[in-house]
């Protein structure tokens, strides 16, 4: 009995895609433990991941975000851990306290794999300004900037100041 027609809902599914952060993800498994696990071997990892994404992406990110799959040797899960190199055995650990409830400083840490994601600002996209609160007499055919809206007899509609059109049935 009661419809609502946003703004631009003729496009609405496009204009989502228009203005979403373009983003690049990459990936690499790299079981690195022990005396190969070190700052400067996971930095190099991740800025050769970064450089790739970068280049997928196509221009310089705005953000590049690194996630580590660790887990304590032997165990058969990784936890996702965000850190820089260099913290990334303590971020480990207080992740497996918050979710296992212990700690095992004495245990060797793996890193199974890094994930490097670089994206840019979402794009602002400005509709046209929305007509002014009207009434609408049915039966009639509104053309819309992106579409076209059939208003048949029996309904009664008026367009709010955001530009929503609220249609009822009489």
């Amino acid at each position: 009995d009661r419809i609502l027609v946003p703004r631009a809902s003729g496009v609405l599914a496009a204009l989502g895609l228009v203005v979403s952060p373009q983003r690049r993800d990459v990936q690499r498994s790299v079981l690195l433990s022990g005396e190969e696990l070190t700052p400067d071997r996971i930095n190099s990892h991740v800025e050769e991941l970064t450089r790739r994404a970068t280049r997928e992406l196509g221009h310089d990110p705005t953000e590049v975000r690194t996630v580590f799959e660790t887990r304590y040797r032997g165990q058969s899960f990784e936890l996702s851990v965000t850190a820089a190199a260099e913290d990334l055995r303590e971020a480990f650990e207080a992740e497996h306290q918050t979710r296992y409830g212990y700690r095992d400083p004495d245990q060797e840490l793996e890193l199974v794999t890094i994930r490097v994601s670089v994206s840019l600002d979402a794009a602002r996209v400005e509709l046209q300004n929305a007509e002014s609160t009207r009434p609408i007499e049915p039966p009639t055919v509104i053309r819309l900037p992106e579409s076209t809206l059939v208003v048949p007899g029996g309904w009664q509609a008026h367009t709010d100041p955001t530009g929503t059109i609220h249609l009822e049935r009489t």
